[in-house]
Formats: structure tokens, C-alpha cells, sequence
């Protein structure tokens, strides 16, 4: 049995092995191991045939997050695909028919009648609401009138600028040449 971090460590090792067994058999040696020799093409040969498992993995990954890649990138589209072919059908055969079943569709719940009680509570929460944000229909909004004081110095007469005319240019001052 092994866990994912031994793993890796085998895939390592098993690598290893493949580019030691260049070096250390190169000259016609063999290596014994558990009943059998092994010269260099039949350990490189074994050691490929281990890792192909692990190549095998790693490939399934990488298409694994091109494919998630791509379901994501058309998500969008069909999303809109299925909300359009739900309103047709909604349209077409009405929410409660069976052909609207049948798609996979289930109609919209409908809401649910507020008993007398439950309707007072809303009421008076509501109220509660627009009594503590003092909030204000449109007709109260229209009630409200203000009068405002202006002064002398701002009724209407801009202040003019200091340091110079109304041009911005002072007496003197011939600005930039």
C-alpha cells in the first residue's frame, strides 16, 4: 500500500534507477534482485514499464484540468442554452405539464398564503421599519417644505477673486512671456 507522498518518492526512485542503470551497468554487469538479473536494457526496460503508470497519471491530470478549463469556459453558454429552453417550454407546454416534467424542469414553487396573523406581524414590522429609518412616501416627501435664509454676501453676487481682476491677472503682473 502506499499513500501519495510515498508516491512520489517512488516515482522518484524509480527515475533514478532508469539513469543509474546507464551508468552503473554500462559495462555488460548485471544486477541480481530477488531471483532475477537484471543487465541494463531489461532494468531501464522495467523501470519504464513502472513509470509509464506514473506518466499515465500525470497526462490524466493534465487533461482532467484542460477539461475543467473548457466546462468552465462554456458554463456560461449553456446556462443561457438551458434557462431558454426552460422558458420555451414553460411557454410551449405551461409549468405544470408533463412535457415540462419530462425536460427535467420543475415548476415554480408558489408562494405561500400569509395567514391573518402573519400578515398583521409583516404590517407591523414594515411600520416598525420606516419608523426607526424615518422614511418617507412620495406624497409626505411632496409635504415637506423648507425655507432657506440666504445672506447678503452669497444671494447671488459671485465673490471676486483676490489678488486681481476677473481675468485672474493681477495689476503688475504680466505672467508667463
Amino acid at each position: 500500500m502506499s499513500n501519495k507522498k510515498s508516491t512520489g518518492k517512488i516515482e522518484k526512485e524509480l527515475s533514478s534507477i532508469k539513469l543509474g542503470a546507464q551508468t552503473v551497468l554500462a559495462s555488460g554487469k548485471t544486477l541480481p534482485a530477488k531471483g532475477t538479473v537484471y543487465d541494463q536494457t531489461m532494468l531501464i526496460q522495467t523501470a519504464d514499464g513502472h513509470l509509464a503508470f506514473y506518466k499515465a497519471v500525470h497526462d490524466l491530470v493534465i487533461n482532467l484540468k484542460k477539461g475543467r478549463d473548457d466546462r468552465d469556459a462554456n458554463e456560461p453558454k449553456a446556462e443561457d442554452f438551458v434557462a431558454q429552453i426552460r422558458a420555451a417550454a414553460a411557454s410551449a407546454y405551461g409549468e405544470n405539464s408533463t412535457e415540462f416534467a419530462d425536460l427535467g424542469f420543475t415548476p415554480r414553487k408558489k408562494a405561500v398564503e400569509l395567514t391573518a396573523e402573519q400578515k398583521k406581524l409583516r404590517l407591523a414590522r414594515a411600520q416598525a421599519t420606516r419608523a426607526a429609518r424615518h422614511t418617507l412616501g412620495s406624497r409626505q416627501r411632496k409635504a415637506v417644505k423648507g425655507v432657506v435664509n440666504p445672506t447678503e454676501s452669497a444671494a447671488g453676487n459671485p465673490a471676486a477673486p483676490e489678488g486681481g481682476n476677473a481675468t485672474g491677472s493681477a495689476p503688475g503682473n504680466t505672467g508667463k512671456p
